[in-house]
């Protein structure tokens, strides 16, 4: 009995955070919504696994954080990263764009180019603004193990949504990474561009690269910036933050250029997370990861 009402619950807090909270975002004006998920944010009920564990590891890199004022931030921003789901899916172009306050310009040049980001913010509508760039762009990503979401149905649905919404928007297909890299060779050979999203923990020494984040030496994996330097491939590095004042969404962008240095383009691009999580460390959703990085 205890196991069974355990799943349910399960099913109950995922339901809630995934789609009947962030679903508000598709039925309120933004700017009453907004306000909503600001007061909805101060519940320590929500999204407090994440919150809690990251809140952890984030201390312990930054002692002097305030900690109510870090787990509200961490709780809103991630209502809104799910919020921009559902708001992608039911405004138009033209107020997407009008939430979205730019600084820089994605790369003009017809060939290929690698574009990085993290696990920073909300995301959902930099991929508008690819497409209204005129970017013809393959997503790289690890397909869904099935394995990784035992236990959890809703989340996997909502899992498979999201990755289903970056393919219909960028109109190229999401390219699996996990076993083998000739889809990117193809599709650097087409002319596409790429893009991935790069903090994520690398498991194997032998395929990883050393950055600094907050003055810790974390390793992430090397591939995609192997091949931007060994094909000569511009690169570019955006992260879209959350004024969290007035609900604006911040996107800024960056251009690298050329690299002949793995590890110092790398530097570059781990730079500009830096120093974001420097002013903004809520906005991080891989606090929990820290220990994985750090391995």
């Amino acid at each position: 009995m205890d196991k069974h009402w355990h799943w349910w619950r399960v099913q109950l807090r995922d339901t809630l955070e995934l789609f009947l909270l962030p679903g508000l975002a598709a039925i309120l004006p933004w700017p009453l919504c907004f306000w909503v998920f600001k007061k909805i944010a101060k519940s320590s009920r929500i999204y407090s696994q994440v919150t809690e564990s990251g809140w952890i590891e984030a201390k312990k890199c930054m002692p002097d954080l305030c900690e109510r004022q870090w787990k509200w931030e961490r709780r809103l921003i991630t209502l809104i990263d799910h919020a921009d789901l559902f708001l992608s899916c039911t405004r138009s172009e033209q107020w997407i764009e009008q939430q979205v306050r730019v600084f820089g310009a994605w790369p003009t040049t017809r060939q290929s180019n690698v574009i990085c980001t993290f696990h920073w913010g909300a995301g959902m509508f930099s991929l508008h603004a690819m497409r209204h760039a005129g970017l013809q762009v393959h997503a790289l990503a690890a397909s869904l193990d099935i394995t990784d979401f035992v236990g959890r149905p809703v989340l996997h649905r909502y899992a498979k949504w999201r990755t289903q919404r970056v393919r219909h928007l960028l109109g190229l297909p999401v390219i699996d990474v996990k076993n083998s890299m000739r889809p990117v060779i193809k599709a650097i050979q087409n002319q596409y561009s790429l893009l991935a999203v790069l903090d994520v923990p690398s498991d194997h020494n032998e395929v990883s690269v050393p950055v600094t984040l907050l003055g810790q030496k974390i390793n992430v994996p090397r591939g995609l910036l192997r091949l931007a330097v060994d094909r000569q491939l511009y690169v570019t590095v955006f992260l879209l933050g959350i004024n969290l004042q007035s609900g604006q969404r911040e996107l800024k962008i960056h251009s690298l250029g050329l690299a002949e240095n793995l590890q110092q383009l790398y530097d570059s691009v781990f730079n500009h997370l830096d120093s974001s999580m420097s002013t903004t460390p809520s906005a991080w959703h891989l606090w929990a990861e820290m220990p994985r990085f750090l391995k």
